[in-house]
Order: structure tokens, then C-alpha cells, then sequence
């Protein structure tokens, strides 16, 4: 049987605006820097590159993902990967309901998608692939590796794989959840809070400078300032979910200190224009 994940409007959605953020980005450097400063440019590009690449990867994936089981095993397809694994190899099968933890190690996605690899609390490291996994997932132990796939345990294991040993685990109510359950930023209203402001300031700092860009009073160091708070907001964000994982405080400070950074950047391009 060949399972193939749903594609939400979340999901296209995180596509098209990866899209045309790193448009913006390509644009703002060439806007803002004039071409007799290679130097500053090929800095800036070279990183934007590789970000592009790693984005068009886990688009690719996106677009391939999908769980085949049949008589000889368990195949993963997720873009230009694909893991073979034979019933005989699957030492245990884990269905975990409900919200579970996890933090990227070396991973990404976006809302509803999740690629690569993770830890999930009280659980260990797994590979990740599909969408919607902080609804549950169906974990494929192995002696080499852990695989954590969104799809239905009744659909791609019952048939061939109903003889494996097979646990069941809700995070919201089996006492052995026990284990897996601890402080998850999605259920912290504080941390959201924050978050959620992190996402407002940036618009405004858009919306600012998209005013002040078509009323032609715009300086080309504005542009270069909003894509900065565009890439460290990103990359603060994601680093502020992963310390959350081993410390509250952390995450908050971070997002805290993401903030700070994003209204000094605001100030100073206004402070500029005025």
C-alpha cells in the first residue's frame, strides 16, 4: 500500500512565502549594495545561496514524500532520499498520540511540515518526515535508527507489520506519558505572546518601509536593514523553540532579545529617513 500525505494550504503556503521571501532577499542585497563592493555582496550571497538550496530541498521533499508498505517492508520516498526497511529490521513500533515534544537537531519544515532529524522527549532522536506531526506520530524503532512517520498505524502496518511489537502512547493521558510529557512552547501563552509580537514588529517594520520605498523617500540602507531583521528574526525564532527544549528562560530571553534587535533595526531605519 502506498500512503501519500496530504499537502495542507499551510503547507503550499509556507512554499509560496519561502519563495518570495528569498526573492526579496536576492533583491535587497543587489538594491542596497552597489556592485563595486563585491566583497560585501558575494558575503551576503554565498550564505542566501546555500539557505535557497537547503529550502529546495525540503520543498522537493515535500512534493515526494510518501510511505509505501508491502510484503518486503517499509519504504520512505522524501525527494532525492529513500529508506528501505524490511519488517524483519523493526524491532518496535510506537504510535504516540496527542502533542508531542520534539526539537530540531537538524532538521526543518515549516507549520504543519517537519523533515529531518529530531529529538522527541523521553523518546530520543528520530528522523522525522511528514505533516502534522505534533498531532502524533508512528515510530519505527530499528537497531540502527529511529523513524518518526506521520501516517495511519491501521493502514501501512496492520497488514505486514501486525506482528511487531507495537506500543501505544498518548501525551495527554496514559500514565507513561509520563516520561514524554514536559513544558511545550505551544501550550505557553507567555512564549507565544512573545512570539506572535516578534512576527507583528517585522510587519510593521514591512509595512513601514514598503510606505516609505513608494513614496520615494526610502534609503537604500533601509531595505538592507529590513532584510537583516527578516534573516535574524528567522533564525532567532528557530533558535528560541530549540533552547526552550532545555530551558524556559532561555527561549524567553531569546525571544526577548529578537524583539530588541528587530525595534532598534525599525528606529534606526526611521531615525534615517527623518
Amino acid at each position: 500500500m502506498k500512503y501519500k500525505p496530504k499537502k495542507t494550504l499551510s503547507v503550499w503556503g509556507g512554499i509560496l512565502l519561502g519563495l518570495a521571501i528569498f526573492a526579496f532577499f536576492f533583491w535587497g542585497i543587489d538594491y542596497s549594495i552597489s556592485v563595486e563592493f563585491t566583497a560585501l555582496r558575494m558575503m551576503l550571497f554565498i550564505p542566501l545561496s546555500i539557505a535557497v538550496l537547503i529550502f529546495a530541498l525540503l520543498v522537493i521533499g515535500a512534493l515526494r514524500l510518501s510511505f509505501v508498505s508491502d510484503q518486503n517492508g517499509l519504504t520512505i520516498n522524501w525527494g532525492l532520499f529513500k529508506k528501505r526497511i524490511a519488517w524483519s529490521e523493526i524491532d518496535e513500533i510506537i504510535v504516540l498520540k496527542g502533542d508531542p515534544i520534539f526539537m530540531s537537531v537538524l532538521g526543518g519544515g515549516w507549520w504543519n511540515y517537519t523533515a529531518g532529524l529530531y529529538l522527541i522527549k523521553g523518546i530520543g532522536a528520530a528522523r522525522i518526515f511528514g505533516f502534522g506531526a505534533s498531532k502524533g506520530l508512528v515510530l519505527t524503532k530499528t537497531k540502527s535508527a529511529l523513524y518518526g512517520l506521520t501516517c495511519s498505524y491501521d493502514d501501512m502496518f496492520t497488514t505486514y507489520g501486525g506482528s511487531i511489537k507495537t506500543r501505544i502512547i498518548d501525551t495527554d493521558l496514559d500514565e507513561e506519558a509520563n516520561n514524554l510529557v514536559g513544558e511545550n512552547y505551544r501550550h505557553d501563552k507567555s512564549f507565544m505572546v512573545l512570539y506572535v509580537f516578534n512576527y507583528f514588529l517585522l510587519a510593521s517594520f514591512t509595512v513601514f518601509t514598503a510606505i516609505a520605498y513608494s513614496t520615494g523617500i526610502i534609503l537604500k540602507s533601509t531595505i538592507l536593514l529590513l532584510v537583516l531583521a527578516f534573516a535574524l528574526l528567522f533564525l532567532n525564532l528557530s533558535n528560541a523553540k530549540r533552547i526552550y527544549y532545555f530551558s524556559t528562560t532561555g527561549g524567553y530571553v531569546l525571544l526577548a532579545l529578537s524583539i530588541l534587535i528587530t525595534f532598534m533595526l525599525l528606529i534606526i531605519s526611521i531615525l534615517r529617513i527623518v
